[in-house]
């Protein structure tokens, strides 16, 4: 199945089966005009016969397929595809040979990053049944009956295929919260770190679970991943860090952590007090602790937190933790990577602004640096994974795919927003979509990062664009304004800088009042490259 567009109304379009390869071949064809490409393969069917190695004709639907599919991935990098074997039916089901064909398929994909691809081993971790009958209808596959053309599958079997297919598009396209809060004791461990064996504390009375243990290498990879991590735990903070520098069973460390608040405070202040640092909203914010208490508390004082009471049982508290699509593995770019490193660095910012006498002074201790360049097929990713995750400073919240934006590429101005200072670099942090119409500059998409934000940069883009509709010969700039839920920053902003609501969805602003007010505001100095 194709789907045209993950947006607000998904079209999907099936294909005929049995046409795959062909489908993943043509131009012209669906699969190279969607979003999100969706492949369920009966595998077994390339191997009927249970115990048999397959033959020269499975082999080459096996090569003929994969050749196909890295064709489709490769040539149309903009658009994802997903491949899903089937259950194996009873009559073959402890067949090496069809579970052989898998790991096939799967070393055949590892290294395309737009192709997904989940078997038997993804199933059963996710979802795993005592009896693999129950994908099944009941007296299938009788003795004397052969394969049938159509498996006759279980509801179980199409919900479960049905909620791989969803966490898929879940972790694709649909950004996963920014912070990760976890308790200490009975979460990240079982016990508790400030009990003490005489005038000591007894560290080794610290048990890792499984449950704990898993949680701990999850956020480990999840933070790698780009979430930040962050402690909330009522202790004494030298306590806790003795567990995290003493204890041989623990797997996160203090370099895998962002931030924390230990202390003897109500957690949701201590949230609260998170999400201003970090500046970032609450309902970005996961929160999880073993104690009903404290999630009760937190979900009744900052209810847009997705609270998580994980279970003192180590098999539920596993079982638990595959259940949240949050954690799920989704691809990775270059900001990724570093974004907890970006907070960091936020962090010493906020002290040097602390020190200094003005924020004039503030800011020109900064030295600065930004960069306005137009988009490139390598920056598309990032740039829609921008356009999801940034709220505030956000003209319309409107999204845009990969394939999108690498179609806006030579078709209109596309630009990215790259900023430095003496404190570290702070990555690709926004972007800005405009058309010159009639007599005036279009801006259609504007974003800027919220870490970026009041550090200078948005007036270089401001700037930017000032000069973009002088040298265009454009009398006005028209900022096509959709109010959201959180974009009141953005709003305000403009509305200083001499821009007016004109009762049509747009922010109305002449070229010379947007330079002047650039001009007298903290970025006259700009150092800014077009």
């Amino acid at each position: 199945m194709w789907f045209k567009t993950l947006e607000i109304d998904p079209v999907l379009t099936f294909s005929p089966s049995d046409l795959v390869i062909q489908q993943l071949l043509d131009p012209e064809g669906d699969s190279t005009h969607c979003d999100l490409a969706v492949i369920l393969l009966q595998i077994e069917r390339w191997c009927p016969q249970p115990g048999s190695a397959p033959n020269g004709v499975a082999l080459k639907n096996i090569e003929s397929f994969v050749s196909a599919a890295r064709h489709a991935a490769l040539n149309y990098p903009a658009r994802m595809l997903l491949v899903i074997c089937c259950p194996i039916s009873t009559k073959n089901h402890a067949d090496p040979n069809a579970l052989l064909l898998e790991d096939q398929l799967r070393d055949s994909f590892r290294d395309i990053a737009n192709l997904d691809f989940m078997g038997a081993s993804d199933r059963n971790a996710y979802y795993p049944v005592a009896d693999n009958s129950a994908y099944f209808l009941e007296g299938a596959f009788a003795d004397d009956d052969p394969l049938s053309e159509t498996l006759p599958y279980s509801q179980l079997c199409f919900a479960t295929l049905g909620t791989m297919v969803a966490r898929c598009i879940h972790k694709r396209f649909k950004e996963s919260r920014k912070v990760i809060v976890v308790d200490c004791d009975n979460t990240l461990w079982s016990g508790i770190c400030g009990e003490a064996d005489g005038d000591s504390l007894n560290i080794d009375s610290l048990n890792m679970g499984g449950g704990n243990l898993m949680l701990q290498e999850i956020l480990v990879r999840q933070s790698k991943r780009g979430q930040l991590v962050c402690l909330c735990s009522k202790n004494d903070e030298p306590d806790v860090f003795a567990a995290f520098d003493r204890h041989p069973g623990m797997v996160l460390r203090r370099e895998n952590l962002t931030s924390h608040r230990i202390n003897w405070r109500p957690k949701a202040d201590n949230l609260r007090s998170l999400s201003e640092e970090l500046r970032l909203g609450l309902d970005d914010f996961i929160f999880i602790d073993d104690d009903r208490f404290e999630c009760e508390s937190v979900r009744a004082l900052c209810p847009t937190v997705r609270t998580i009471q994980v279970p003192h049982d180590q098999d539920e508290f596993s079982r638990l933790l595959l259940q949240i699509w949050d954690f799920d593995k989704a691809p990775v770019t270059e900001e990724d990577t570093k974004r907890a490193l970006y907070y960091r660095e936020n962090a010493e910012r906020d002290r040097a602004l602390g020190m200094s006498a003005t924020l004039d002074d503030f800011l020109a201790s900064l030295e600065l640096k930004v960069e306005i360049l137009p988009l490139t097929v390598a920056d598309a990713a990032r740039v829609s994974q921008l356009l999801r995750r940034v709220n505030q400073f956000n003209l319309n919240g409107i999204q845009r795919s990969v394939s999108e934006l690498v179609g806006l590429i030579g078709e209109t101005p596309c630009y990215t927003i790259r900023a430095a200072d003496r404190f570290g670099d702070h990555g690709l942090v926004g972007v800005v979509v405009y058309r010159r119409w009639d007599d005036a500059l279009h801006v259609e998409t504007m974003a800027l990062s919220c870490r970026s934000l009041g550090r200078g940069v948005e007036g270089h883009l401001h700037a930017h664009l000032a000069d973009t509709a002088r040298s265009l010969k454009s009398a006005r700039l028209l900022f096509e304004m959709r109010t959201t839920r959180k974009n009141g920053p953005l709003r305000t902003f403009l509305t200083q800088l001499g821009c007016e609501d004109n009762g049509q969805g747009q922010y109305e602003v002449t070229a010379d009042t947007l330079a002047l007010a650039v001009n007298r505001s903290h970025w006259s100095e700009r150092q800014a490259v077009a």
